[in-house]
């Protein structure tokens, strides 16, 4: 399951006009680090929260990362769901920085009539 920062249309036509999920981080290029976990060090507010809640933020990105070719996701689409299917690409977009998006993957989203399921 992927959602965005914020459930609103900006970030919605974010995932929807681009064929994107996408995470916040946008300080940080996931698509820099081939191992995830070089980048933890770098986000040096990590060190200045709750353990249990870097534990929690360093899965959202591990798990984002971690998104292969084909996996099938759900996005929380205000009080439905859409379902899309990842593609290749790891994409991070300066255009998204104001709204915490950047950090970007494709996706295929799955439609019906043309219609978003």
């Amino acid at each position: 399951m992927i959602r965005p920062r914020y459930q609103n249309n900006k970030n919605f036509d974010i995932f929807f006009k681009k064929n994107v999920v996408a995470v916040g981080w946008s300080d940080f290029s996931f698509k820099d680090y081939n191992n995830i976990e070089d980048l933890f060090p770098e986000i040096g507010y990590l060190k200045n929260v709750a353990p249990t809640t870097a534990g929690k933020w360093k899965n959202q990105i591990r798990r984002f990362k971690h998104l292969k070719f084909e996996d099938r996701i759900i996005i929380p689409y205000y009080n439905s769901i859409c379902l899309a299917i990842v593609q290749e690409e790891e994409i991070y977009s300066k255009e998204d920085y104001k709204y915490d998006q950047s950090n970007q993957r494709t996706v295929q989203y799955l439609k019906r009539n043309n219609d978003l399921i």
